[in-house]
């Protein structure tokens, strides 16, 4: 799966006024994480080497977005009690492109 995407979009007063780039990457990300779903079966039986080139990019990508999007961040410690960090939306942007990228 190729994916390339460009979240440089347009921001006024700390809000994004247009995200239209943001909702149309949306679902190549969802497709990357079910594929992901999809092949752990597979790499819990064969391993991930034994998977095509391209399996094995998309998976690593995957990877990555979990462990990204896993982070602890400042808004769930009411419900985990971990202490969290806040991450500005351009920076997660910023780190979500970079990984699928």
């Amino acid at each position: 799966m190729l994916l390339r995407a460009d979240y440089n979009v347009p921001v006024a007063n700390g809000a994004i006024t247009n995200d239209f780039r943001i909702k149309q990457s949306l679902p190549t990300v969802q497709a990357l994480l079910q594929k992901y779903e999809q092949l752990k079966p597979i790499i819990a039986i064969i391993g991930e080497n034994e998977l095509s080139p391209n399996d094995r990019a998309d998976y690593a990508k995957a990877k990555k977005l979990i462990d990204y999007f896993s982070q602890d961040m400042f808004v769930m410690e009411d419900l985990n009690g971990k202490k969290g960090e806040f991450i500005k939306r351009d920076q997660m942007l910023k780190g979500v492109e970079e990984i699928i990228v």
